[in-house]
């Protein structure tokens, strides 16, 4: 029997961008986006990998959230490498995604 006040919450969704639309907010290199990885996380997507941008990964997040079961989710952030002074190593940051804070 299940309790219609208990809330179905995921605490754990990936989400990513490639950083060609909105590059202050996520990146995925040329390396990891040919990666296998990747390839099948197109495939369960639905997208096509010569459509990949940053507005179609958007909108399948956006979809998969609102038309699962789930009433809430938790959208996880990734940061990229940074070196010992505080500065990002480009070179070494293969995929990151920072949150929304606004």
């Amino acid at each position: 029997m299940s309790n219609p006040e208990l809330k179905l919450i995921d605490i754990h969704v990936h989400v990513g961008l490639i950083g060609n639309k909105w590059p202050d907010m996520g990146y995925m290199s040329a390396w990891y986006r040919q990666q296998l990885t990747f390839k099948i996380f197109l495939l369960f997507a639905g997208i096509k990998a010569e459509n990949v941008s940053d507005t179609i990964l958007h909108d399948v997040i956006v979809r998969t959230i609102e038309t699962s079961m789930m009433d809430k989710v938790v959208c996880l952030a990734m940061d990229p490498v940074y070196d010992n002074n505080g500065n990002k190593c480009e070179g070494a940051s293969h995929f990151w995604v920072k949150m929304n804070t606004s």
